[in-house]
């Protein structure tokens, strides 16, 4: 899987993207065939506390999923749409599940 980091109006330390990187590589134990993980990090003009805003897209067969946040520091953006990813991964998990229950069942 492949962890792809861009970052908008600024350049994203080492230790960020390295940050970035071992969070969203843990999704993988909720989902195994993850294609990809697409990084957006923004840095908003206005100084607000704020201004920081992280986009992730998850590539898996046949959907994406995608999940958003801003607030004042990228790592605890990163957290959180680390935690509404795994979620999501969890729900469409399930429900593939139930799918090929429903398939096996009829």
């Amino acid at each position: 899987m492949r962890v792809t980091i861009q970052s908008l109006h600024f350049d994203a330390d080492s230790s960020l993207k390295s940050f970035i990187q071992e969070k969203l590589e843990k999704l993988t134990t909720f989902y195994a065939n993850l294609q990809g993980i697409q990084v957006t990090l923004k840095l908003e003009k206005n100084q607000d506390k704020g201004n920081k805003q992280v986009t992730a897209k998850v590539l898996i067969p046949n959907h994406t999923l995608v999940a958003n946040c801003q607030n004042s520091s990228f790592e605890s953006c990163v957290d959180n749409v680390a935690e509404d990813l795994a979620r999501q991964l969890k729900r469409h998990n399930k429900k593939e599940q139930d799918k090929q229950r429903a398939r096996v069942a009829s």
